[in-house]
C-alpha cells in the first residue's frame, strides 16, 4: 500500500514508457539513481562536471520504432544504448543531474555551450522577473541580450555614479 503522503520523483523517457531513475535518498537537484536492471550513463569526457547527452539501456529498452527503422537508427546504437537527447551529469554515487536538451544547445560567439534552461535560471532568478521561458526562435537574440546587460552589470558595479 502507498502512503498518500509520499511522492515518488523519478526519470524516465516517454518513449518506451520507462522509468531511468527514481530517488531512493534524496540529493539537490538529481532527480535519483538508476533503477534495478537499468544502466544509464553519461556520454562526456568527465561526467560529474561536463554535461553530456544522458543514454540508457536495460532489459525494458524498446527494441526500435514500429516500421520506421530511420527513426529507431537516430535513437538507439549497435550496442543497445537509448540515446534519449538529454542533457545531464551524474556524480561519483550514481545521481542523475538533467541540465537541458541537446537540440536546445546553441554555440556562443565564443565557442562556448549555451544552454537556454541556465538563461532561464538566471532570469528566472531575478527580483524583478516573474516567469520566462525561452523557445530556439528567440535565445540567440536573448543570449545576444544577456551578453550586453552582463557588461551593462560590470560597468555599473565599477561605476559608483550609476545607482540602481
Amino acid at each position: 500500500m502507498i502512503s498518500h503522503n509520499k511522492r515518488l520523483w523519478c526519470y524516465g523517457v516517454w518513449t518506451f514508457g520507462n522509468v531511468l531513475v527514481t530517488i531512493k535518498t534524496f540529493v539537490s537537484g538529481s532527480c535519483g539513481t538508476p533503477v534495478l536492471n537499468m544502466e544509464v550513463k553519461i556520454v562526456s569526457p568527465d561526467p560529474q562536471h561536463v554535461p553530456g547527452e544522458v543514454i540508457t539501456r536495460g532489459e525494458n529498452v524498446m527494441l526500435g520504432y514500429y516500421k520506421n527503422e530511420e527513426a529507431t537508427k537516430e535513437v538507439l546504437d549497435k550496442d543497445g544504448w537509448y540515446h534519449t537527447g538529454d542533457l545531464g551529469t551524474m556524480s561519483a554515487d550514481g545521481h542523475l543531474f538533467i541540465r537541458g536538451r541537446i537540440k536546445n544547445m546553441l554555440l556562443g560567439s565564443n565557442g562556448q555551450n549555451v544552454y537556454p534552461e541556465e538563461i532561464e535560471d538566471k532570469l528566472n532568478s531575478m527580483s524583478m522577473v516573474r516567469s520566462v521561458s525561452l523557445s530556439n526562435v528567440v535565445t540567440r537574440l536573448l543570449v545576444w541580450f544577456i551578453q550586453i546587460l552582463m557588461r551593462l552589470k560590470r560597468w555599473a558595479s565599477h561605476n559608483q555614479t550609476c545607482k540602481r
